[in-house]
């Protein structure tokens, strides 16, 4: 077992831009598989309306509820499409060992905060 920090071994396995506009990296299996799980369970959740995850959907109204539901009701099923999708692409490139600009991308936008 190597000493140092979790971030450590990000720095040992950078992600390399390529010349041909792609991308290399070489992540350890169980993150991988990790990255897989999580995206999954994520995903499984999205369409529930619960509070861990209300920062899915952010208050645009903070100062008019009424305005701010009817936000809500427009922007919700859009908000849900974009981190649905942005979760597939990462469980369907988490072992790809080439990504590319629109992979990688999309894999970003899964920074959902989850808990309180």
């Amino acid at each position: 077992m190597t000493s140092g920090s979790f971030f450590d071994r990000f720095r040992q396995r950078p992600v390399v831009a390529q010349p041909d506009g792609t991308f290399t990296f070489d992540f350890n299996q169980d993150l991988l598989d990790a990255i897989v799980v999580f995206a999954n369970q994520l995903g499984e959740g999205l369409g529930q309306d619960t509070p861990s995850l209300t920062r899915l959907f952010p208050t645009a109204y903070a100062d008019d509820p009424e305005k701010d539901a009817g936000y809500q009701i427009l922007a919700r099923d859009e908000l849900i499409d974009g981190r649905r999708e942005a979760i597939e692409t990462m469980a369907r490139t988490a072992d790809a060992p080439v990504l590319t600009f629109e992979e990688i991308s999309a894999c970003t936008h899964v920074h959902v905060h989850v808990g309180k």
